[in-house]
C-alpha cells in the first residue's frame, strides 16, 4: 500500500508542473503550443490515472476474493442444511398424527404394523413421487405380539406373612413377545454376587420352575437375559428398573417401556423400580413365593420397508439415510418415531428440489418393525448378497429427534458392546466426526452416547454384517441427570421423553427447537458424505482396500 501512495503521489505532482505561456511573439504560435502540451499532459495523466485503477482494482479482487470464495464455499456447503426447515418437518409429523387419529383398528390412535403404519408408508410414498422419486418397497413377514393381560402377587413366610396383588400397568406390565402361560407359588430368586444375567453361569444356581429377578442394564439385551434363564428351566421372569435409570419419585413407579426382541415361551413381566426393592426386601426377611399368569398370542402379518434412490451416485457407494416409521400399539408415535422419519422425508425432499448430484449413490430407508424387534433394518442387510453389503459404504439412522427433556446425542463406537474390526470401528467414528463438526459450528452442546442395540444401526454394525454407521438421538424412557441439566436445560431424574411409548406421544410432545438442531445435523452430515469424492478411503484411511 505504501508502493501505490508514492506512486499516486508522484502522478499529481507530474501533472502539476508549471507550463509557460509564451516562447514567442506570436501569440498564435504560443497558444498553439500551450494547448498542443496540454493534450500531451492530459493524455499522460489519463494514462496513469488507468494504470492506477487497475492496480487499485487488483488489490480490491486479491482482497475480496478469498472471502467471496469463503462465502460461496460455506453457502454451498450448508445448501442441503439451510434448505430443510422445521415448518415443513412439522407438516409431516401433523400429517402423521392426523393418520394415527385415523386409526379404526384399535381406540387407540397408533401406526403400529396392525394400525395406521401402512398409510403412514402411503403418505411418504406420494410426497416422494411428488419431487421425482421412484420409491419401492420391501415386503416382510412379522410376528406380532397381542397382549390380553396378565396378573402377579406374592406372600411370603415371614411372621407375620405378607401378601400383595400387584396392579397392571401400574406396577408391573407383561413384556411383548411373553410366552402365554402361568407360574404359580414358584419361589422367588435373583441373581447372585455381581452377576447381571449377561452369562449362562450367572443361572447356575437355580432350580427348575423358580421366578428370576433380573435387574435392568445394558450389559445385554433383556432378550439375551431371558434366553438364558429359559434355557436354566425357570418358571418366569421379573425385570426391574435399575436405580439410574428409575430417578426420583415419581419417576420410581413408572414400568420399564421396553420390550423382548423375539419370542420366549415363559410368562416374562416388567416391574417398576419400586416393586423390584420391595421384592428384595422381602427376600432378605424369608421366602417369597410369586404367582404369575401372562394371556397373550403371536400372530404372523406382512409388513414393509419403503425405499427411494437418488438418480446419480455411484452405485457402489451406496449411503443408507434411515428411520423407522412405525409405532408401538400404545400410541401415534410422533416422536418415536415420526420425527425422525418426517426429517428423512424433508431431507429426501430437499436433495431433489436443490438439484444435487450426488458422488455417491443416497437410499433412504423408512423401517417397518423396529417396534418388534428392528425387523425391517434387519431383513434388508439378511438379503443383502456378500457383493451387496460390500457396495454399502455406511448407514446414517435418526430415532426420537424431538424429545421435550432432551440431550442432544451422538453415538460413538466407543465404550460400546461391539468388538468389530478396525475399518468399522473408523469408519464410524470418521462418521460421527461430521456430526460432531456440525454441533461445534453452531455452538450446540452435544453428548456421546455408546452404541447399543435399541435401534436399527444395530442392523448395519452387527458382527457379519460390518457396515459402519453413525447416529443421532434425543433420547427416551431413560432419565436425565444433574450433570445433564446443567449442559442442556430441562428436568433432572425425569425422563427425557415422557410421553415415550404412550397415547401423549402426539405432535404436542415434540421440542421444535432441538428437532430443527438434529435435522440440520443430518442434512449437514448427509451432504458431505454423499458429495464426497473418495468416500472410502475418508472412512478407512488405509485399514482396507478401497
Amino acid at each position: 500500500s505504501s508502493d501505490l501512495s508514492s506512486l499516486v503521489r508522484g502522478i499529481m505532482a507530474e501533472t502539476e508542473e508549471k507550463i509557460p505561456l509564451s516562447h514567442s511573439q506570436d501569440g498564435v504560435e504560443t497558444s498553439s503550443r500551450y494547448f498542443s502540451f496540454k493534450k500531451r499532459t492530459a493524455v499522460k495523466t489519463t494514462k496513469w490515472l488507468v494504470i492506477v485503477l487497475i492496480i487499485l482494482l487488483v488489490v480490491l479482487v486479491g482482497v475480496l476474493l478469498p472471502v467471496l470464495l469463503l462465502d460461496t464455499s460455506a453457502e454451498s456447503e450448508n445448501k442441503l442444511a439451510n434448505s430443510v426447515s422445521e415448518e415443513s418437518i412439522m407438516r409431516h409429523l401433523q400429517m402423521l398424527n392426523d393418520i394415527a387419529e385415523n386409526n379404526t383398528n384399535s381406540l387407540t390412535p397408533s401406526r403400529s404394523v396392525l394400525n395406521q403404519y401402512n398409510a403412514s408408508a402411503e403418505y411418504i410414498i406420494s410426497a416422494l413421487r411428488e419431487v421425482g422419486y421412484e420409491p419401492y418397497t420391501q415386503a416382510f413377514q412379522v410376528p406380532v405380539n397381542m397382549e390380553y393381560g396378565g396378573s402377579f402377587s406374592i406372600q411370603t413366610d415371614t411372621n407375620p406373612p405378607y401378601s400383595r396383588s400387584y396392579v397392571q400397568k401400574f406396577d408391573f406390565d407383561v413384556m411383548r413377545y411373553s410366552g402365554n402361560g402361568t407360574a404359580a407359588q414358584r419361589t422367588l430368586k435373583t441373581l447372585s454376587g455381581d452377576a447381571v444375567g449377561c452369562d449362562e453361569d450367572n443361572y447356575s444356581d437355580l432350580i427348575e420352575g423358580d421366578v428370576i429377578l433380573i435387574q435392568y442394564n445394558t450389559n445385554c439385551t433383556y432378550y439375551d437375559k431371558a434366553k438364558l434363564a429359559a434355557d436354566a428351566n425357570v418358571g418366569a421372569i421379573i425385570f426391574y428398573w435399575n436405580e439410574i435409570n428409575a430417578g426420583l419419585l415419581p419417576s420410581r413407579s413408572r414400568v420399564i417401556g421396553a420390550n423382548l426382541t423375539d419370542f420366549i415361551d415363559l410368562p416374562i413381566v416388567s416391574a417398576t423400580y419400586g416393586v423390584g426393592r420391595e421384592l428384595l426386601n422381602l427376600m432378605n426377611m424369608g421366602t417369597v413365593e410369586v404367582s404369575i399368569e401372562t394371556l397373550t398370542s403371536v400372530t404372523i402379518a406382512w409388513t414393509y420397508n419403503v425405499f427411494a434412490d437418488t438418480a446419480g451416485g455411484r452405485n457402489d457407494r451406496i449411503i443408507v439415510f434411515g428411520s423407522h416409521l412405525d409405532s408401538v400399539p400404545e400410541g401415534p408415535g410422533i416422536n418415536d418415531n415420526g420425527s425422525g422419519s418426517a426429517t428423512n422425508l424433508e431431507v429426501a425432499i430437499q436433495v431433489a428440489k436443490q438439484k444435487f448430484s450426488p458422488t455417491n449413490k443416497v437410499r433412504f430407508a423408512w423401517w417397518g418393525g423396529e417396534e418388534l424387534g428392528l425387523l425391517g433394518s434387519k431383513h434388508y442387510v439378511e438379503m443383502l448378497g456378500d457383493d451387496e453389503k460390500g457396495n454399502h459404504s455406511l448407514n446414517l439412522n435418526f430415532d426420537m429427534l424431538g424429545s421435550p427433556n432432551f440431550v442432544r446425542y451422538v453415538y460413538t463406537y466407543e465404550n460400546s458392546a461391539y468388538d468389530g474390526p478396525e475399518y468399522l470401528v473408523h469408519g464410524c467414528e470418521q462418521i460421527q466426526k461430521i456430526f460432531e463438526d456440525r454441533f461445534k459450528q453452531k455452538s450446540v452442546p452435544y453428548k456421546l452416547l455408546p452404541f447399543t442395540t435399541g435401534s436399527d444401526y444395530a442392523s448395519f454394525i452387527k458382527s457379519d454384517v460390518d457396515i459402519p454407521a453413525g447416529a443421532l438421538a434425543t433420547g427416551a424412557g431413560g432419565m436425565k441427570t444433574v450433570e445433564e441439566r446443567k449442559v442442556f436445560g430441562g428436568f433432572p431424574n425425569a425422563a427425557l421423553d415422557t410421553c415415550y411409548h404412550q397415547l401423549c406421544d402426539t405432535v404436542s410432545n415434540i421440542d421444535e427447537v432441538v428437532l430443527s438442531q438434529m435435522a440440520d445435523a443430518a442434512a449437514y452430515t448427509l451432504q458431505q458424505l454423499m458429495m464426497m469424492d473418495d468416500l472410502c478411503n475418508y472412512l478407512y484411511n488405509g485399514t482396507i482396500t478401497c
